[in-house]
């Protein structure tokens, strides 16, 4: 098995795991194969999703507003390493641990990140304003909750 076919059948069961152990934090996983990746859709409560992506034989996590990139550049790669931080990465945001956040101003996209769960959005902010200094809003996702808004 390549290492597409391999991160393919990963996220697919990845996908089944949530549905059946982590039933109550989601409402639905649809599995969407395109022609050589996969795409899997974990939803959940006010909306919120969790895209993971199989293309480009990368793992992309989708949260929020926001994307990363999970891969091994060792030779020969070290697949473990991709399946453990996809694991970790989307635990984490079906346990409150991790959240996104996008910079606006004027309307337009500056950029985002993963981050740490900050209700009060403290660290976020000052970590926000130092990567994308001239923001005029910061949009917040946690799982399970509303995007948030924030004037800055």
């Amino acid at each position: 098995m390549n290492k597409q076919e391999q991160i393919n059948h990963f996220l697919e069961s990845l996908g089944d795991f949530i549905e059946r152990y982590y039933s109550s934090a989601v409402t639905q996983v649809t599995k969407h194969p395109e022609d050589d990746w996969v795409k899997v859709v974990i939803e959940g409560p006010q909306g919120t999703t969790i895209e993971l992506s199989s293309e480009n034989v990368e793992v992309t996590v989708g949260f929020g507003e926001s994307h990363w990139h999970i891969d091994s550049y060792d030779e020969p790669c070290n697949m473990e390493d991709i399946f453990k931080n996809t694991i970790d990465s989307v635990i984490d945001i079906l346990r409150f641990k991790t959240a996104s956040y996008s910079c606006w101003r004027e309307g337009r996209c500056l950029g985002g990140a993963s981050c740490s769960n900050d209700v009060e959005g403290k660290g976020v902010i000052s970590e926000a304003r130092e990567s994308f200094g001239d923001s005029d809003e910061i949009r917040f996702q946690t799982w399970a909750s509303e995007l948030r808004t924030v004037k800055v």
